[in-house]
């Protein structure tokens, strides 16, 4: 059976369990899916919030910085997802540095008020960007 028509002829129960063996093997992103139309059903929003803490883990740890912070954000409060958030901003504005988006980084930057290094970030983006003011990163 296609993961697709699975989805949409199953059951809640049925997308339940089949997404609890899918984030069990440590497929999040299909979890995810299985998750959200389980709804309600039993715990599958607690669950539905590991799996996206997870998956955005996942995401940190082969350096998908941009998809780890928006899931990050979409399970704020959960575990250490708020802190985790922050770390994968900060990286991801970073790569953004590295690849001379550098508006880019300043909005990304932003989100992150007085994070580690953000003034020498500042004045980073300062000399590099050639700009006659420096970009305010700081949020203020």
């Amino acid at each position: 059976v296609q993961d697709g028509l699975f989805l949409c002829t199953c059951g809640t129960a049925k997308s339940a369990a089949y997404a609890v063996q899918l984030a069990e093997a440590e497929d999040y992103s299909t979890a995810i899916s299985y998750f959200t139309v389980a709804g309600s059903f039993v715990d599958a929003k607690e669950r539905l919030t590991d799996a996206i803490y997870n998956y955005a883990c996942q995401d940190m740890s082969i350096g998908r910085y941009d998809r780890a912070r928006e899931n990050f954000k979409r399970c704020a409060g959960y575990k250490d997802a708020d802190d985790k958030y922050k770390e994968a901003a900060y990286n991801y504005g970073c790569k953004l540095i590295d690849g001379k988006k550098y508006e880019t980084a300043v909005s990304v930057f932003k989100e992150l008020g007085s994070y580690k290094d953000l003034y020498k970030r500042q004045v980073m983006l300062l000399t590099t960007s050639g700009s006659k003011k420096p970009a305010n990163i700081m949020g203020t």
